[in-house]
This record gives structure tokens, sequence and C-alpha cells, in this order.
């Protein structure tokens, strides 16, 4: 018999695993749907970023000048009323459009989700870190 529980980690994990998805896959718009409009991104070294179109600036230039694989792996759903967390770990590997340069790096996040109007869950605000800087990251 599926719980409460159940069907609230397959909503919070579909929504971040579909974060994953779009990244890997280089569609921008797809991954900028999964916000809230007043999503604010909160990503380390850099100030927070605010609203769609403050994430939109930070980020698009991202999409455009790398190959991105990214794994997500959610480990903690809760979800009460319209509102909720998602907690886990991820994987990221970046590879330049434009030279040799590659990245990769592992770390963890904390999103506070919100239920919109159609059922559907939304970020409505994505923290996250990584497990080492960048130059001590081990593959």
């Amino acid at each position: 018999m599926e719980t409460k529980q159940d069907v609230d980690f397959a909503a919070g994990a579909e929504l971040l695993n579909e974060y994953g998805a779009a990244v890997t896959s280089g569609d921008f718009e797809r991954w900028m749907s999964l916000w809230t409009e007043s999503g604010v991104q909160m990503a380390p070294d850099a100030p927070q970023r605010t609203n769609r179109a403050g994430i939109r600036a930070a980020m698009e230039p991202l999409f455009d000048l790398y190959d991105n694989t990214m794994t997500v792996d959610p480990q903690d759903v809760r979800l009460a009323g319209d509102w909720g967390f998602v907690r886990g770990e991820f994987t990221h590997e970046a590879s330049s459009k434009a030279n040799e340069e590659r990245m990769h790096r592992s770390g963890k996040f904390l999103s506070i989700v919100e239920k919109q109007s159609d059922g559907t869950w939304k970020i409505a605000c994505d923290c996250f870190n990584y497990n080492a800087p960048a130059q001590e990251e081990v593959r």
C-alpha cells in the first residue's frame, strides 16, 4: 500500500530528477520551467539570484558554453500543504564547447518547493554547495 510519504517522495524526486535531466539534455527552457516566477537560487561563491529573470541571466551562458551531465539523488522529501523541501546529493560534469576544459563536481542541495495551482511542484528556492573546492575534487 502506497503511503503519503511514498507519494510525497515520488513527487519531490520527480522534480529534482527532471532538473538533472534538463541540465544533461542542455534544454535550458525546460530547466527554467522548473522554477517559480519568484524563485531564488543560492549558488556557492555568488550573490543570490532572485526571480526567473535573475536566474536566467546567470545560468543561460553556462548552458551555452558547456555540455553538461548531471545526476541528482534526492534523499529526503517532505511536503506539507503547498510547501515542502527536497534534500539530496548531485554530481555535475561539464565540458567546454570551445576547448578541452572539463570539470567534475559533486555536492549536496536543499530545495524548497512550492505546489502550483495545477498540482505540479516547482522550485521556490535552491541552495547547493560542493563537497570540495574545484581544485581538490578528485574524479
